[in-house]
């Protein structure tokens, strides 16, 4: 009875969701579309395994996005808290989004409900901005909208048609993000929980081979 129950604890807090994406992109000089396959741990940031137009593999930790292109052994480390906290967003899990948020030094200001909508509101001191987070009873985030402290927008990610998996794990089938240059749109398709050994041996493992040229950008020198 015991491991049952472990098993069951595991999988409710390790489990892994995996399928397909295509990401368009679009700004008044450029636009082009990215496929591939993505890989995310409940309490982990989103991991893709690109596909078309060029083969690469994009990972994210707390402070630090990895781009690894397997068949040029190349790899580029890129640390920016600003752009992994945009990128490694927690839609599937509220907790982790919030953690996230005051872990990147947002202070919580206050709390508004309307119907079933939450909506809670944060300011980071240092880089003198509002974060408006928007999301319902069960958790499901809807819309995160940041501006500066004087109104100035900066940009808002949108998620919609939420699917549900195993009646409590939720996931977006679409994700918008728009800034004042740009827009990017995720379109995610197969959604399903997959096991841990299914995952590619870099999602598992993200460390780049000895034999790989590695760039850094964005590390301070020592």
């Amino acid at each position: 009875m015991l491991r049952i129950r472990n098993m069951i604890f595991y999988f409710l807090f390790s489990f892994w969701l995996s399928g397909t994406f295509t990401k368009f992109y679009a700004s008044s000089i450029s636009h082009d579309t990215v496929s591939g396959s993505f890989y995310k741990c409940q309490k982990g940031a989103m991991s893709y395994v690109v596909e078309k137009p060029i083969n690469q593999i994009i990972t994210y930790s707390y402070d630090t996005m990895i781009v690894y292109y397997p068949k040029r052994k190349k790899a580029f480390k890129i640390k920016s808290q600003e752009d992994v906290l945009q990128k490694n967003n927690s839609f599937t899990d509220l907790k982790s989004y919030i953690n996230n948020l005051r872990n990147a030094g947002y202070i919580f200001l206050k709390k508004q409900k309307k119907g079933d909508t939450i909506t809670s509101y944060w300011s980071h001191e240092k880089q003198k901005i509002i974060l408006k987070l928007a999301y319902d009873q069960k958790g499901r985030i809807y819309e995160v909208n940041v501006k500066t402290e004087g109104g100035k927008y900066l940009y808002t990610m949108k998620a919609e048609d939420y699917i549900t998996l195993q009646d409590s794990v939720f996931f977006p089938k679409k994700l918008i993000t728009t800034t004042q240059n740009d827009t990017e749109i995720f379109v995610f398709d197969s959604i399903s929980i997959v096991p841990f050994d299914s995952l590619p041996s870099f999602i598992k493992n993200p460390v780049i081979p000895d034999n790989a040229s590695v760039q850094l950008k964005g590390f301070s020198e020592q």
